[in-house]
């Protein structure tokens, strides 16, 4: 079988892991930082009151797709999903189908996601803002903590 090894993360995106990391580091909760996490890891779709049919369909759409970068709690449940909207996000052509493709398959984890409860933020090709940096840390502190600041 013809087959090689490849690093899980491009240059691009290990940069912006180490600045997730850093900021992760900081949890007193004992957050942690995964990458590249499929979405069937840590999304159930639920079957009951629904036709094999449609769970099915569900399914097939949500589980095969991958998120960018997952931050969990420290008993390993979903916090917040980033997406990473770089260079090769619409393909290496960047063609206009490309571009739809890549736009409904960010729609499709963003709904499935926020309809679970987690929170998805995107990130462009300059990396985290200010103010993404602030959300991201507010996770990270008991409610108390940040109403005293």
């Amino acid at each position: 079988m013809p087959v090689a090894a490849r690093p899980v993360l491009n240059r691009a995106e290990d940069r912006l892991f180490e600045q997730l990391d850093d900021l992760v580091s900081t949890s007193i909760m004992g957050h942690n930082l995964l990458a590249q996490v499929s979405l069937g890891e840590f999304l159930r779709i639920r079957r009951k009151g629904r036709s094999y049919g449609e769970w099915k369909s569900d399914f097939n759409r949500v589980n095969a797709k991958r998120v960018d970068f997952l931050i969990v709690d420290r008993d390993w449940n979903p916090v917040l999903v980033i997406e990473y909207q770089g260079a090769g996000h619409y393909g290496p052509d960047g063609t206009i189908k490309q571009k739809r493709d890549a736009e409904k398959r960010d729609a499709i984890k963003r709904t499935a996601c926020m309809s679970a409860g987690i929170g998805v933020m995107e990130v462009m090709p300059q990396g985290l803002t200010e103010r993404q940096e602030a959300e991201i840390k507010a996770l990270f502190y008991p409610p108390s903590w940040i109403a005293a600041e």
